[in-house]
């Protein structure tokens, strides 16, 4: 038996669709014959989180590895993050309408080295080639920055020093540059190309490290495009029907690759390997399906509800890291 699906929307940015399956106890895929049945049980009831509670659990995913440190604007200050990443502004570089600020101020530090932590907060690596391509991308170091005096946001005035060591990422990669990001009507993060300064070389301690300079606060990354052969080919996704863009999400994690993170933003190159990542939320955890692939042309992947699992933020961070 044969049922009917029925598209509700594009999901991201080109051509993903979310498809409605009909609860049911059988339904087939096929692009001609149908040839493969797949036969799946009623799921046991349970209520499906609201778009609200969805983007809670991914904010407060990004929150939980928010670092801060209170320094003082008047004077140069360094900062260095729990990975070993240092930061060097100069004095009064920040400022607030316009003009410097003096005294003590907090400054944030958010950063990403592994899929489980940028997925947790939907931080991805999807960029911007030279033909206006979106195009995943490979991560030598995610940030983002924030400043704030009393409360209020503060602007970056001056080009500031990043020094990233090259063994968090699996070692020095030299076709590695500078991206800063923007996220998009979706909440996605894009990112674009910089001509700034980038280069290999040792950090403070004398560890190989990517050197380079950032002059506004946000979201930066160090980055190289992935750089996919063709052919390539869509892939559609289909979801149960009690999720949709709104309260639910779908990512590519490429096998092997532990520093990339794409949500399905348009064609994949048939043949490569991936993880297909579906997530959403329930009662302050992760629901969640990992499908594990090599891409095929018109590939289609179905998840059913009877095949997701449950697991705590750290826990289902930990679960993708440990994904080879």
């Amino acid at each position: 038996m044969l049922l009917t699906t029925k598209t509700i929307s594009a999901m991201k940015t080109l051509s993903l669709s979310f498809i409605l399956l009909v609860s049911t106890l059988m339904f087939c895929v096929s692009c001609s014959d149908c040839e493969e049945e797949m036969f799946v049980t009623e799921a046991e009831a349970f209520e499906a989180p609201t778009p609200q509670e969805f983007e809670q659990l991914q904010q407060a995913s990004f929150e939980s590895v928010t670092q801060q440190f209170v320094v003082n604007a008047s004077e140069p200050f360094t900062i260095e993050t729990e990975n070993g990443v240092f930061i060097n502004v100069a004095a009064q570089c920040l400022s607030f309408n316009g003009a410097p600020v003096e005294g003590e101020i907090t400054f944030e530090v958010t950063e990403f080295f592994n899929r489980g932590e940028m997925l947790a907060a939907n931080a991805s690596t999807v960029g911007v080639d030279a033909n206006g391509n979106l195009e995943l991308l490979i991560s030598g170091g995610m940030f983002y920055f924030e400043a704030f005096q009393d409360g209020n946001p503060l602007t970056l005035e001056c080009e500031t020093l990043l020094t990233v060591p090259t063994d968090l990422t699996g070692g020095e990669d030299p076709e590695m540059t500078a991206f800063t990001g923007e996220e998009n009507a979706n909440g996605d993060v894009v990112w674009t190309p910089q001509n700034g300064e980038f280069f290999l070389g040792e950090d403070p301690v004398g560890n190989p490290a990517y050197i380079t300079l950032f002059n506004s606060l946000g979201w930066f990354n160090c980055d190289r495009f992935a750089n996919f052969p063709d052919p390539k080919t869509e892939i559609e996704v289909f979801l149960p029907q009690e999720f949709s863009q709104e309260n639910s999400n779908v990512y590519l994690a490429l096998q092997g690759e532990p520093n990339s993170l794409g949500y399905l933003y348009g064609e994949f190159p048939v043949g490569l390997a991936v993880y297909i990542i579906f997530i959403s939320e329930e009662d302050g955890d992760f629901r969640y399906a990992i499908r594990e692939l090599i891409i095929e042309e018109n590939q289609q992947v179905i998840f059913a509800v009877q095949e997701t699992g449950l697991a705590s933020p750290s826990a289902f961070r930990q679960l993708l890291n440990e994904l080879p």
